[in-house]
């Protein structure tokens, strides 16, 4: 198991950002969000990419990930998506 998963194991960390992203032919996954899901399905994973404009919502959630902050971004747009992750929690 990766340190990174051990760790969001053990502290119960509830939200991630990630932006390790592998493209190939148009097909993309992100390892630690799978990691991560293996071992804590209730972690949630926010994809920052600069790849926002060509990724929907419903194609990274089907692999793993539950939010995507597009690059460039605002500090407001990271507030937002915190508490669009959060209130995903509490519903």
């Amino acid at each position: 198991m990766p340190a990174y998963v051990e760790i969001v194991r053990k502290e119960g960390v509830i939200i991630i950002t990630t932006d390790k992203l592998s493209l190939s032919n148009k097909a993309f996954i992100n390892v630690s969000a799978v990691d991560i899901k293996t071992h804590r399905t209730k972690t949630l994973v926010v994809l920052i990419t600069g790849w926002g404009r060509e990724l929907s919502l419903k194609r990274i959630r089907e692999r793993g990930m539950d939010f995507l902050l597009a690059k460039p971004f605002r500090l407001t747009d990271v507030s937002n998506t915190v508490a669009e992750a959060i209130g995903s929690i509490t519903h």
